[in-house]
């Protein structure tokens, strides 16, 4: 009933696809740097001040002074450097999306919210990179459940924009939990080698608290960044579902029901441009389970879909 499965399986889409794994890849890199640098680095020469200042205390000032120009370093480098670079990744990564779901889904391009859209070289460049990195383009294939081609393609559209939705909402729910788990630990275990070490509170300020900031403010910006994208994409959820629901309820034309994708389709690249990357191994770790839990939501709107039309 549409070109939905068949167009997203074309060589032209794989290699849309592939390009835009490559630059997510290359953002969450630059993420986990990101995370060495303002968390391992600086936690390693906090607790490394902290042995050696028992061993040598003529030189507290020297160490104090050193762990400031190290987490100096950390902030810098993280602002002025491994941001900017995330977030274009994440936005040229967004842009390949929506080349993809503007081919598959048969939306038109609006360039008043994207800007220009990546070329075909550009796209056959990261490609071959993303081959040449042993990319596996299996996990490529069927982007969305393939139960979505037994509808006709205006609604076809929308259901497989409630995936994406459900899908990221799942996954970040599960990376902040991890965000905060991991911070209260790490917090933890260095009030622990304080208590060990037996720092006054004035040092325990100096050596252990500031020192931990580039953390923290990391933290700090992951979670709230997470949590505003999950508010965000469940509020679309729930707009999705009632578009929807009033679908059968207000029979709409054609044309309407491609407006309303293309709206929705606006606030998706906006989501994809500004969220959060999702380390790598949270995301292969859930998406079979995912995959499987999505394409039974898409099985049943189709179901639904043929059941409200056959009455």
């Amino acid at each position: 009933m549409n070109s939905i499965v068949i167009k997203q399986n074309e060589q032209k889409s794989i290699e849309i696809l592939a390009a835009q794994r490559l630059t997510y890849t290359q953002g969450k890199k630059l993420q986990t740097s990101e995370f060495f640098i303002s968390v391992v680095l600086v936690v390693f020469f906090n607790l490394l001040s902290l042995v050696i200042q028992n061993f040598a205390e003529g030189y507290l000032t020297e160490l104090n002074i050193f762990n400031a120009f190290v987490v100096s370093i950390a902030l810098v480098v993280s602002e002025a450097v491994l941001n900017p670079n995330i977030s274009k990744r994440k936005e040229k990564a967004a842009k390949l999306q929506e080349l993809f779901d503007c081919y598959v889904l048969g939306i038109d391009h609006n360039s008043i919210k994207t800007g220009v859209l990546p070329d075909y070289e550009s796209i056959n460049s990261l490609y071959k990179k993303f081959i040449s990195n042993k990319g596996d383009i299996n996990l490529l294939q069927d982007w969305y459940s393939k139960d979505v081609e037994n509808v006709p393609l205006e609604y076809g559209r929308i259901i497989c924009q409630r995936s994406n939705f459900w899908w990221d909402v799942t996954l970040r729910l599960k990376y902040r939990q991890i965000v905060i788990i991991s911070a209260i630990f790490l917090l933890l275990f260095l009030l622990s080698v304080t208590s060990l070490v037996g720092l006054t509170f004035n040092s325990f300020l100096i050596n252990v608290l500031m020192p931990f900031l580039p953390a923290l403010i990391l933290v700090i910006r992951r979670v709230n960044q997470n949590s505003q994208a999950i508010i965000s994409k469940k509020y679309l959820k729930e707009k999705v579902e009632e578009v929807w629901e009033d679908i059968f309820v207000n029979i709409k034309s054609d044309s309407e029901l491609y407006d309303i994708a293309r709206e929705l389709q606006n606030e998706i690249f906006e989501n994809r441009k500004t969220n959060t990357l999702i380390p790598e191994f949270i995301y292969m770790k859930m998406r079979s389970d995912q995959e499987e839990d999505m394409g039974y939501s898409v099985n049943k709107m189709v179901d639904e879909f043929h059941e409200r039309y056959s009455n």
